[in-house]
């Protein structure tokens, strides 16, 4: 039998086909559409619900508005110029003068082609426009920055802008201008794709190239070559950070060759964009081939070849005289960059008669001198109040408190807790979602005792916190932290573990206002995707008053907040009011400060600690504090986010009395200074007074870190917190100056230079620590201690600039082999070339200062026994001149100076030699005379 259906004919089969595969392709599209608009809006309500609880929606808002205008923006601007390309090729390219195509074996119809054509260079300005809209997204603090720009109040040098132009305007221009090159050559290839696809350039010969579609690619390029114009324009600026000359930013080269170069390249970019706007037949093509060629001419020989030639024949035969002014630029925008002409410079006398007494009259210093590192004290914490496998303390922090009436330096360190260290099997997700939720208290020691066996004494410790009073805690559960970086559930039907007492364990309920609420199905639906744990959404434990945390590092929150600051790197905890704080140094900074020579690895060279922010371990709460008003950075975003910031003014007092100077940005600043105290332009240029960071014996010889301490500066009249940095000459040992940073009060942020005589030289850090190694006593006492197996760790060597003088602390530390940790059971002290190695700090300074101080007992001259020869008078000069060798060998070992140190060493010899015979030539003529 015959079907009664219709049978189709193989072109309508093939027709059904194509509509089914382009069905099928609409729907995936449109489900990966549905996918990624579901978890954007996953994503954006989790940021939202984030914000919120902390009460800066406001935040989420402006950011997320001005995101989604700018990726608008951007869409349309890109994908707006890939198809004005498409668009202007319309009604341009005639008739296709071929009818197919071949490739090898392969022959495509010529409208199908064109179609194709059509269809991938649409497409193509549809992905050009998604990134272009991203990229402009990404822009968003920029843009921000831009309508919100304060003046710095500086100009720069070379052209009068003020700062702020290069700091607001400038990073906005250097990626808007390739982006719009890069846009327009977008536009000209795929115009000439399409007419390639047309046939146009199968023509033989270009006066037959279709006159229309000729003017359009030419204009292209005319337009290509405005935006060349406009490049060179903007490359004027980039001299500003040129690396070329002597000194950072623009030399004489720059100014005087490259500068004008650039002028001429503008001209010309804009003479062969006129040239391009008035080509419009394919039959001057040789003309503007000879303009374009005169233009790569001009750019080697007015940006290549001339700014060569008058460095070779200036500059380097009078570099100083020529590159003076523009040294002095560098210096001046350099030392603005980082704050370094806020030091103010004074001198230290360094005296040399210090004495016993004059050290003790500064007792708020003494008794408050560093002698446990970090490294030590983590290790003991660990061994007596870790008492659980998952509890670490994350880093020590220095800090100051008023205890008994007196101000103590005290390190420092918080109880956080890391779920991963559970037990395997106790892995569960009740266990590390709802159960072991958060640490539990800190410990404290001050800095400067120890007990009988060589161990910290705590301040506080034990589980409740328990210690001083001046250092209670009323709120001991650390929720947020450093190694918080899990998210964790509370106020759900599992009690939270709160912290071991002896075999059993304490639980406690959270009744803190932190977190998010996951009452609801949707919120659970909506975690659960974020978190990619479909467990929140099965979980019976949770409750309609549960929340969940997250974002819980301290850094990450911060982070979250204001996305722009640059963080320090060492967020640190305070006992304020009862509760765990952590305060997180943030800075502004820039890369476009014109002058300033950057960070080296970092790309900027201006920055600031503008911001405090503190976070509360308990209810994750943050609040940033404004620490440097005067910043223009800081009253941009302040003018963004006027919910943000608050005035430090605002800060608590007895937060406030714990904040300090960052050592992230100390650092920077220290690095820079070595160089850039240098002001007198041929003093910089010969590298005359450049400085070095000293060194020290420290698990092996490393560079000093710098060091917060408790002491009074010269000029005042009670010990405050400091930090601070030694400085030596570049290739020397000996100390030069120091530089401390003040922390407390009214003087926070100050900085202070203190410089020593020229003609005094002073014993530098690693030269005391020559002195250690070559104390005879010291010595034999390491060398017993290690016979015995032990372990002998010298901490770091601490500068006391106190009394006038400079004074060197360096405690000892001992590891048996069955000790787990090492006990603090020595220490040394130095003053000028004098050591001392006792017990305690202060029996170690009374031996120092009493060397040399008994008189020996008043003896009369012996007369030579029999066969004792008297010294010749040449002998003393002699013996003086060998030691004088001597040590000039020592010294020359010590800088590893094998050929001084031979010939000095063959001095000695030699001069040895001589007393050998002087003494041999006595004791004949003694004989003789005997």
């Amino acid at each position: 039998m015959h079907s009664c259906g219709f049978s189709r004919k193989p072109g309508q089969e093939a027709r059904v086909t194509r509509k089914k595969l382009w069905f099928v392709l609409g729907v995936v599209v449109v489900a990966l559409a549905l996918l990624a608009a579901l978890r954007l809006s996953c994503r954006l309500l989790v940021d939202f619900w984030w914000y919120q609880a902390l009460g800066y929606s406001s935040v989420f808002l402006r950011i997320l508005l001005t995101k989604v205008w700018l990726w608008v923006v951007g869409f349309a601007l890109s994908f707006g110029c890939v198809a004005s390309g498409i668009l202007l090729t319309r009604g341009r390219t005639g008739p296709a003068p071929v009818a197919f195509y071949r490739w090898g074996t392969m022959t495509v119809q010529a409208p199908l082609m064109r179609r194709f054509v059509h269809i991938a260079c649409w497409l193509f300005a549809v992905v050009v426009g998604l990134v272009g809209g991203g990229v402009a997204a990404g822009m968003w603090h920029r843009v921000l920055l831009l309508l919100h720009a304060t003046p710095f109040g500086v100009q720069d040098p070379i052209f009068g802008n003020d700062v702020g132009f290069y700091v607001f305007v400038y990073p906005i221009l250097q990626v808007a201008h390739p982006a719009l090159q890069v846009l327009a050559w977008f536009s000209l290839a795929v115009s000439g794709l399409i007419y390639l696809s047309s046939g146009a350039f199968t023509v033989k010969s270009v006066r037959d190239f279709p006159q229309p579609a000729f003017r359009h690619l030419a204009r292209m390029l005319g337009v290509i070559m405005l935006l060349s114009a406009v490049g060179y324009f903007l490359q004027r600026y980039e001299l500003l950070y040129s690396e070329r000359g002597v000194a950072f930013g623009a030399g004489y080269t720059d100014a005087k060759a490259r500068l004008p170069g650039y002028w001429i390249m503008i001209l010309a970019s804009l003479g062969v964009a006129v040239v391009a706007f008035a080509t419009v037949r394919p039959s001057r093509i040789k003309a503007f081939m000879l303009v374009l060629a005169g233009w790569a001419g001009c750019a080697i020989l007015f940006l290549g070849v001339m700014p060569s030639l008058v460095q070779w024949a200036r500059v380097v035969p009078n570099e100083l005289d020529m590159e003076k002014p523009y040294i002095e630029n560098a210096i001046s925008m350099t030392r603005l960059g980082y704050g370094l002409k806020e030091i103010r410079e004074t001198s230290y006398p360094v005296v040399e008669n210090l004495s016993y007494a004059d050290v003790e009259r500064e007792r708020d210093t003494m008794s408050n001198i560093r002698l446990w590192d970090k490294r030590p004290l983590a290790q003991r914490y660990a061994q007596k109040q870790e008492l659980r496998s998952y509890y670490n303390f994350s880093n020590i922090a220095v800090d100051r408190y008023r205890l008994d009436g007196e101000n103590r330096q005290v390190m420092l360190s918080v109880r956080e807790l890391q779920s991963g260290k559970l037990p395997k099997q106790a892995q569960t997700w009740v266990n590390t979602r709802l159960q072991y939720t958060h640490g539990y208290g800190l410990c404290a020691s001050p800095v400067s005792e120890f007990t009988e066996e060589g161990y910290p004494v705590f301040l506080v410790k034990d589980f409740p916190p328990r210690g001083d009073p001046g250092m209670s805690i009323e709120r001991p559960q650390v929720y947020y932290g450093n190694l918080t970086d899990d998210y964790v559930f509370v106020n759900t039907r599992t009690n939270e573990f709160d912290y071991p007492m002896g075999a059993k364990n304490q639980y406690t309920t959270y009744e803190g206002k932190g977190g998010v609420a996951v009452s609801g199905a949707l919120s659970k639906l909506f975690f659960a995707w974020q978190f990619h744990d479909v467990k929140i959404l099965l979980s019976e434990d949770l409750t309609a008053g549960s929340r969940i945390l997250y974002r819980r590092s301290i850094s990450e929150r911060v982070a979250r907040l204001a996305p722009y600051l640059l963080l320090d790197h060492d967020p640190y905890a305070v006992v304020s009011g009862g509760r765990i704080q952590w305060v997180q140094d943030a800075y502004t900074v820039s890369g476009y400060c014109p002058y300033s020579d950057p960070v080296r690895g970092q790309g900027f060279n201006y920055i600031r600690n503008s911001v405090k922010a503190v976070v509360d371990a308990y209810d994750g709460t943050v609040t940033l504090y404004v620490a440097d008003p005067e910043d223009p950075l800081i009253r941009a975003y302040q003018s963004i986010f006027p919910a943000l910031y608050r005035p430090i003014s605002q800060m608590p007092e007895d937060l406030r009395a714990h904040i300090r100077y960052p050592r992230d940005m100390f650092d920077i600043q220290a690095d820079k200074y070595r160089l850039y105290h240098m002001q007198d332009p041929r003093v910089f240029y010969n590298q005359e007074d450049l400085w070095q960071t000293p060194t020290e014996e420290y698990m092996g010889k490393r560079p000093m870190e710098s060091y917060y301490i408790t002491m009074r500066l010269p000029d005042s009249d009670k010990a405050e917190f400091l930090l601070m940095m030694p400085f030596t000459p570049k290739g020397r040992d000996n100390m030069i100056a120091w530089l401390a940073a003040r922390c407390d009060g009214e003087h926070y942020g100050e900085l202070v230079a203190f410089m020593f005589p020229k003609r005094k030289v002073v014993d530098g850090p690693q030269q005391v620590e020559g002195y250690i190694d070559q104390n005879s006593e010291i010595s034999r006492q390491l060398t017993l201690w290690s016979q015995r197996g032990s372990q002998v760790i010298r901490g770091n060597l601490l500068v006391i600039p106190v009394a006038g003088g400079i004074l060197y602390v360096e405690p000892l530390y001992i590891q048996a082999e069955a000790a787990p940790v090492p006990q603090l059971k020595r220490v040394i002290t130095a003053y000028g070339e004098k050591v001392a190695m006792k017990a305690t700090l202060k029996e170690s300074l009374r031996a120092l200062f009493e060397q040399g101080l008994e008189a020996p007992p008043a003896q009369r001259p012996a007369r030579p026994t029999p066969g004792e020869v008297k010294a010749p008078a040449q002998a003393g000069p002699l013996v003086e001149q060998a030691l004088s060798h001597y040590r000039s060998a020592q010294e020359a070992l010590k800088q590893a100076d094998w050929t001084q140190y031979g010939a000095q060493m063959q001095q000695v010899e030699k001069t040895l030699r001589k007393l050998k015979q002087a003494l041999s030539e006595e004791g004949t003529r003694q004989k003789e005379e005997g």
